[in-house]
């Protein structure tokens, strides 16, 4: 359901490794998907009910994501072996694969995390909230804050539709080389940008 979400803009996957209460340092990741493709979503689900949870939610999924990225893979592979949400046989699979293996092991590194923050009421200014949403700027993670709304089918079920309410958006990452020389009394500044290509390179 989640993964379909045109927003997270993720290639079609027929595979899914799920992880539950992933433990780290800085706590407890609710939930950790990782496809095929080796994309990485790491979700926090929240009530709203808690105002408390409003000013803290954002800070505490960072926390997360930086210190996820520095998880070792085969402590993570060990840990989805573990997990009854996860088929071993498809896990073995999947981490014997070269591919796969190595870009998820660069994702983590690198921290390419697709981060919802999912609750039953999400407000927008959410994101706004919490000022550590750029105190990890080595890491290149997008958060997307998602609510699930309830709708009634012909049959009087209930289904819940997520929704993508609010996301960060990357305006422009660059490196800043700044060269004094005190005998001369001047200096110099270099500012760059990543290749078109690569990853964090949207302007």
């Amino acid at each position: 359901m989640v993964l379909s979400l045109k927003e997270l803009e993720l290639p079609p996957s027929n595979s899914t490794l799920v992880l539950r209460e992933f433990s780290t340092s800085q706590g407890s990741i609710d939930i950790i998907m990782i496809t095929e493709n080796s994309d990485i979503l790491l979700i926090e689900t929240k009530l709203f009910r808690n105002s408390e949870s409003h000013r803290t939610v954002v800070a505490q999924a960072i926390d997360y994501v930086k210190s996820f990225s520095e998880t070792d893979i085969e402590i993570l592979k060990s840990k989805i072996l573990q997990s009854t949400y996860s088929d071993n046989q498809l896990t073995e699979n999947l981490f014997s694969k070269e591919g796969f293996y190595f870009a998820l092991k660069k994702n983590m590194k690198k921290g390419y995390f697709k981060v919802l923050i999912i609750g039953d009421k999400i407000h927008s200014n959410l994101l706004g909230m919490v000022e550590s949403i750029h105190s990890a700027p080595h890491l290149a993670f997008t958060i997307y804050l998602v609510e699930l709304s309830p709708i009634r089918d012909d049959e009087n079920n209930i289904l819940l539709e997520p929704r993508i309410i609010e996301n960060t958006i990357e305006v422009e990452r660059s490196v800043i080389r700044l060269e004094v020389d005190l005998k001369k009394e001047s200096y110099t500044i270099e500012s760059s940008t990543p290749l078109k290509d690569s990853k964090g390179s949207r302007r």
